[in-house]
């Protein structure tokens, strides 16, 4: 019950980006590798929108949590529903190159079946992989003048640790934090549960014994059949008391900072104390989406024109 709670304001979104989708391959042209490290596999997605092939920007879109493949869903060959990379491939700047990695262990199109094997795409995975895979095709493709990494709700809690474990972080023009912030997990549940935003009632009963759920937590970090909020404990334990903004501050690249003021998942909180962390030592960018939520209300268009002005301003 609680992760059908918890996955419902997106299975609107993409309801949504469904009735745009038509039954021909909506990723016509994409180029699939993967890379294999220590038992792990990760598939990497690449557009080139440009006709000539020589586009000078990269943009990289860590994904936020689901059980999903970051394409979408597919059900005898024919696309469920689609994602924010599908949107992402629609909306972004025809001129900027797109590398999207997709969930560990994961194939094209499919979803988890179990949490067991849903424990395996957690934090440590994630900047291990992505960090190697990111650094592998800069090295591969090294003509790119300007590189964009853009972290969308967890990806975006874990985009920090991320860079910093680049060995080509000094190539990185800037970063893009969407519906994340900068602190812990265990903070922005503790802003929840004083919120006034209206939860459903599971959802309000599971913010109040938080508590009780993080000791469990602490007390079994490795479990992987334990849940909170649909996620294995597994999960949780490695992410749960990290505080992105310890990281940012040691980020020297502009940064872009998107939120909507009605999230309910990762509460706005979260990108105002950001802010006001870095404001006298970073540049950044800060735009907050009036009466948004966690999936911007469904007008990604909106945020993503935002953030292809955003990157042309920081060449």
């Amino acid at each position: 019950m609680k992760v059908k709670i918890l996955l419902l304001s997106i299975v609107v979104i993409l309801s949504i980006i469904s009735s745009q989708v038509v039954s021909q391959d909506i990723y016509d042209g994409m180029k699939t590798e993967n890379m294999h490290e220590g038992g792990l596999t990760t598939n990497y997605y690449f557009f080139s929108r440009n006709k000539k092939n020589n586009s000078k920007t990269l943009f990289v879109f860590l994904e936020g949590s689901g059980k999903s493949s970051v394409l979408g869903k597919k059900h005898n060959d024919q696309w469920q529903f689609a994602s924010l990379t599908y949107l992402l491939n629609q909306y972004l700047d025809t001129t900027i190159d797109i590398l999207v990695p997709e969930r560990i262990n994961l194939d094209s199109g499919h979803e988890y079946k179990n949490i067991q094997n849903y424990s395996v795409d957690n934090a440590e995975n994630k900047i291990a992989l992505y960090s190697k895979l990111i650094d592998q095709f800069i090295n591969q493709n090294p003509n790119y003048k300007s590189i964009f990494i853009m972290g969308y709700s967890e990806g975006g809690i874990i985009l920090p640790k991320i860079v910093l474990n680049l060995q080509n972080k000094h190539k990185v023009s800037g970063i893009i934090l969407v519906a994340s912030g900068g602190l812990s997990f265990y903070e922005n549940l503790k802003i929840q549960q004083q919120s006034t935003l209206l939860f459903t009632k599971p959802y309000r009963e599971s913010l109040n014994n938080m508590d009780q759920s993080v000791k469990s937590i602490l007390k079994n970090p490795l479990s992987r059949e334990l849940t909170y909020f649909g996620w294995p404990y597994l999960k949780w334990s490695q992410i749960l008391m990290y505080k992105p903004v310890t990281d940012i501050k040691k980020l020297k690249m502009p940064i872009l900072i998107l939120h909507g003021d009605a999230d309910k998942n990762i509460p706005i909180e979260s990108s105002r104390a950001l802010v006001d962390a870095i404001y006298t030592q970073k540049k950044y960018t800060y735009i907050e989406y009036r009466n948004a939520d966690h999936y911007f209300n469904g007008d990604f268009q909106k945020v993503i024109q935002d953030i292809s002005a955003w990157i042309f301003t920081n060449p």
